[in-house]
């Protein structure tokens, strides 16, 4: 079934479009949400929650790119599982390529976050449309889906060392970019 015809039945409020999304992308998004998550039992729940947010998504008008709708939705709830955990003592250490990031992108503690994280997502979307297709794929894969250095590769068809390099120039330059934007890093 196609995303029009799954997103018509959102729009008709036919529990079809449920049982349809999970055909489609289940497999998908429960992957991602383990990914961040470590654990199957949270990962489901993540995925779970994500079908009611489109459900009532769609009841205000809808998203028109479901994939990525979905997808942004699960990466979302998962992100915001995890800060929950850590405030509460159980925190399990984020994913790894998170992990990367962190000495590039500014401090998520800043009192004006609100305003520093949609400047930044300003920043990185203006950064990614400079990069070449494949650079976006790679840096995209890695800290959007969490996909190994290794899937990575093995979708490009190239080594791992080659991704692994691409990685870590894409790094240095966004840090560049991003201290001539302004943002302290």
């Amino acid at each position: 079934m196609t995303d029009s015809q799954i997103i018509s039945l959102y729009r008709s409020r036919s529990e079809d479009a449920i049982r349809e999304t999970e055909k489609k992308y289940g497999d998908m998004l429960r992957g991602l949400a383990f990914r961040y998550l470590q654990n199957e039992q949270d990962a489901e729940e993540c995925v779970g929650d994500a079908y009611l947010a489109v459900w009532n998504r769609f009841e205000t008008g809808g998203a028109q790119h479901l994939k990525s709708y979905l997808c942004r939705t699960v990466r979302n709830l998962a992100c915001d599982r995890l800060e929950s955990r850590s405030r509460q003592k159980r925190a399990a250490p984020p994913p790894l390529p998170l992990e990367e990031l962190a000495e590039v992108l500014p401090d998520p503690a800043s009192p004006e976050r609100e305003l520093d994280e949609r400047e930044l997502t300003e920043a990185l979307n203006r950064f990614l449309r400079g990069e070449s297709e494949k650079r976006r794929y790679i840096f995209v894969r890695r800290y959007f889906y969490c996909d190994s250095v290794g899937e990575i590769a093995s979708a490009l068809g190239t080594s791992e060392s080659a991704v692994s390099v691409a990685l870590n120039r894409i790094r240095k330059k966004l840090k560049e970019f991003l201290q001539k934007e302004g943002f302290s890093v």
